[in-house]
């Protein structure tokens, strides 16, 4: 009976209440959520390191994560995209073996449809970022498209020349001397720390936009670079080629000119030609210089005609492709018709040239967007007899059927690699890298593979045969290299060099040295436009250890 009572007043109670609240409720706001609460989370990453903090292919590597405990088989574990064995599952961590393909990034569980993310898991390979060079090196980007390195060369008294369109480098750059487009630095990437070892390019350096995209060196440590700039130092103008010393500056003499004394003369530079345009590639030859670019014209300073306030220039019609005497006079035998009037020079590509090779017969190899070229059908891609100038008719490789944007050459190997927006070479099946040989054809002991998820932008070849290759894609025959990869001659992953993370950009060159005290290990420098690597930030130049 008490139960009843109990539960009659019970009832009545809870009548009451339902009535009082019914009627407060007729006026009030509805406090329930506008959306449906989260789902309870089911698994929490710790916030602790992996153990270990570097681990190496096929071993075992362990994370902090609650959530797990009994739900091994229910969940996928991922390391940078790419699948790995779990091991073992508690209630506080998994153990999990790391896959031969996986590389440096993000680990993550998926489980019921849902992904959770967890901590950078670091792979340690026969690759990576040489602890002696400095990731933070800063390259001022100085306003838009500014900042990259197009290219680094061996100076022959040691040190590394690196040239491009950066304003700046580590901060080198002072009120007396600029660092505007070249720099030198030591094998680890840093600048002389006295300004006394730094380049001698004064206050204003390079000037009229300071993009350098070619050098080489020359006897005694001359410098000759050539791009996009008109003046050094306020001195010029250069047209886009210029001489400097071994120590930087613009290498200049005392010129005769016209006007009023004795003898008037005014300092001008040495080599004092150059083009109307563009300079993509400069090459040094027995013969002389030879330019390669989108140039429309040849230009020369004549000091005998000139005055302390204008110089006087000498133009010749001549497009892309030019050769300069060691003064900067044009060579009148080099692509030229002297049967026109005026003198001009031939009629060459009918689209833009992108990239040029000079190779072991010392001939060059033209790449770029053409489809004609002196006239008469060409696939993108031509050689030029560096005796004449003019076309090498024996070379009648069919080309792409798409623009060649890159061709690199290793002197060691032979070999030479395309790169570019074609899906064929020469008729035959090819995914925007092809190799092939001096004469054009197509080397079928390398095959590049598909890549998903973006394009390729840059291979280059190792002395070890090992292809460096960078681009926007995401996977390479279905495994995940987010950027940048290597690849043994046949094109296939090279295993154990594929461990970096994500990288961004694109390379425009490399050198390579051995190691001073291991024969196991060789560096590479390389230079781009680039500004993470291996996950980290980089200012378009970073360093790399190859352990063979």
């Amino acid at each position: 009976m008490i139960f009843k009572k109990e539960w009659v007043w019970g009832f009545v109670l809870a009548a009451a209440f339902s009535g009082a609240f019914s009627s407060c409720n007729k006026n009030k706001v509805s406090e329930e959520a506008l959306y449906p609460k989260a789902p309870a989370t089911l698994v929490k990453f710790e916030d602790a390191s992996p153990t270990p903090a570097l681990v190496a292919e096929s071993a075992i590597v362990t994370v902090k994560v609650n959530g797990l405990e009994g739900k091994k088989g229910q969940f996928r574990f991922y390391i940078n995209q790419v699948e790995a064995e779990v091991m073992n599952v508690t209630a506080e961590e998994v153990s999990v073996k790391i896959p031969i393909t996986a590389s440096t990034g993000s680990c993550a569980v998926e489980i019921g449809g849902e992904f959770y993310f967890g901590p950078v898991i670091s792979i340690r390979g026969k690759l990576n970022i040489d602890p002696s060079f400095n990731t933070g090196s800063s390259i001022a980007t100085g306003g838009p498209m500014r900042g990259e390195i197009s290219g680094i060369l061996r100076r022959a008294n040691g040190g590394l020349f690196i040239y491009g369109s950066f304003a700046d480098y580590q901060s080198t750059a002072t009120s007396t001397t600029a660092v505007n487009g070249i720099a030198v630095i030591d094998e680890n990437g840093a600048a002389p720390a006295s300004e006394a070892n730094r380049l001698k390019t004064g206050v204003q350096g390079l000037g009229g936009g300071a993009s350098v995209n070619t050098a080489f060196e020359g006897e005694g440590g001359t410098l000759y670079i050539a791009g996009s700039f008109a003046t050094m130092n306020e001195q010029g103008p250069l047209n886009n080629v210029a001489m400097l010393r071994s120590d930087g500056a613009l290498d200049t003499a005392l010129f005769d000119i016209t006007g009023e004394g004795e003898q008037p003369q005014k300092y001008g530079p040495v080599f004092h030609g150059g083009v109307g345009g563009n300079v993509l590639k400069l090459f040094n030859t027995a013969s002389g210089i030879i330019a390669v670019g989108n140039f429309t014209s040849h230009a020369s300073i004549l000091f005998e005609r000139s005055t302390r306030e204008t110089p006087y220039i000498d133009r010749v019609q001549i497009s892309q492709v030019v050769r300069m005497k060691e003064d900067g006079v044009i060579d009148s035998s080099f692509n030229l018709n002297k049967a026109m009037r005026p003198v001009q020079g031939y009629t060459n590509a009918n689209g833009l040239i992108y990239d040029a090779v000079q190779t072991a017969n010392g001939k060059l190899l033209l790449a770029g967007s053409f489809t004609t070229f002196e006239n008469q059908g060409a696939g993108r891609i031509i050689r030029i007899d560096t005796a004449t100038g003019r076309r090498d008719p024996s070379f009648t490789a069919g080309g792409a059927n798409g623009s060649i944007n890159r061709i690199t050459y290793n002197q060691k190997t032979g070999k030479i690699l395309l790169t570019g927006g074609f899906t064929t070479y020469n008729g035959q099946p090819a995914n925007g890298v092809v190799m092939i040989d001096q004469d054009g054809n197509v080397d079928n002991s390398f095959k590049f593979r598909t890549v998903e998820e973006g394009i390729p932008n840059y291979a280059g070849q190792l002395d070890d045969g090992k292809i460096l290759v960078s681009g926007t894609f995401n996977k390479y025959a279905g495994v995940v290299r987010p950027g940048f990869m290597v690849l043994n001659p046949d094109g296939t992953l090279a295993v154990g060099y594929n461990n970096l993370g994500f990288c961004n950009g694109y390379i425009n060159g490399f050198t390579e040295y051995p190691s001073a005290t291991d024969p196991t290990i060789r560096f590479v420098m390389m230079v781009g436009s680039f500004t993470r690597f291996d996950g980290k930030q980089v200012g378009n130049i970073v360093k790399l250890r190859f352990q063979n």
